[in-house]
């Protein structure tokens, strides 16, 4: 009988931990989930994504894309206020950049708020 508890103990204990392990989330995925719009593409286009806000106190992006075969795509960011509304004007409009990515060729996408109103952004990726 007491053989019998330990293996239920036993099995229980790695049951919890396998249940808590699994749940554990990936902190650019999570950035990824809150900043990037995915049209068209796959998620596994991003090899890496970052951003902060630089010593200058403006926001700055950085985006990895890497892709398993050669494709045209398009990327365009919207910056944000505290308030959450988009910011408007000259620097800000919305530019939609074309890139042509090369079969297993790393490309970087670095930008930079215009000004210190900008505190959030959104990055679409579409298609073509």
């Amino acid at each position: 009988m007491k053989r019998i508890f330990m293996f239920f103990t036993a099995f229980a204990v790695l049951f919890v931990f396998n249940a808590c392990a699994s749940k554990a989330v990936d902190p650019m995925q999570e950035r990824i989930e809150k900043h990037i719009v995915f049209e068209g593409l796959s998620k596994d286009i991003v090899k890496s994504f970052n951003y902060r806000t630089n010593s200058n106190s403006l926001l700055e992006v950085e985006l990895i894309l890497l892709s398993r075969n050669d494709k045209t795509i398009s990327y365009e960011i919207s910056w944000f206020d505290e308030d959450g509304f988009k910011i408007q004007g000259p620097a800000y409009a919305d530019k939609k950049d074309k890139l042509k990515l090369k079969k297993n060729k790393e490309f970087v996408v670095q930008r930079v708020a215009a000004n210190k109103d900008a505190v959030s952004f959104k990055i679409i990726l579409k298609k073509g």
